[in-house]
């Protein structure tokens, strides 16, 4: 059923947030073929697919979103029980690495270490630097979009 979210692009001005829920591989490829030709989809604001699993962003759909920030919601790798970021390995590497490259040109977030998983319930330290936050890495994120482009990017942690 991941493939049957709702997907949601929020503009306000000349900033917008594209959200695609736990869409997988197939669900992308749908969305992409059905605005193949458009700038639908290019968005600021990537709210990462499904907790940043490895099926759920790929390079075709960061290329068509061009965004500058990449949210995950995910929890913390710590938390090792059932249902967990840390049962299926969320956020992924492959996926982080994805979305550096993409984000290359972006301004730069303050150097951190974060958790990332190469695998189902094994994490490894990852030096971030790309404009990448998550829940499970920073706590709450405050995104303020504004009608003029901006964005600012608050976190509870201070990083």
């Amino acid at each position: 059923f991941n493939n049957h979210s709702v997907v949601v692009k929020i503009t306000l001005g000349k900033t917008s947030i594209l959200i695609t829920g736990d869409l997988e591989d197939d669900g992308i490829d749908e969305l992409l073929k059905k605005h193949q030709g458009t700038t639908v989809l290019d968005s600021d604001v990537y709210e990462v697919g499904h907790h940043g699993s490895y099926n759920a962003t790929t390079k075709q759909l960061l290329a068509a979103l061009t965004p500058k920030l990449a949210l995950i919601a995910c929890g913390p790798h710590d938390r090792k029980s059932t249902w967990t970021g840390w049962a299926y390995g969320h956020p992924r590497a492959v996926t982080v690495e994805m979305l550096e490259k993409a984000l290359a040109g972006a301004p730069p977030r303050t150097p951190v270490i974060v958790a990332v998983a190469p695998g189902a319930k094994k994490f490894e330290g990852w030096q971030l630097t790309a404009p990448i936050y998550a829940t499970g890495w920073d706590s709450d994120v405050l995104v303020t979009m504004y009608a003029d482009g901006r964005l600012e990017t608050k976190t509870r942690r201070g990083r």
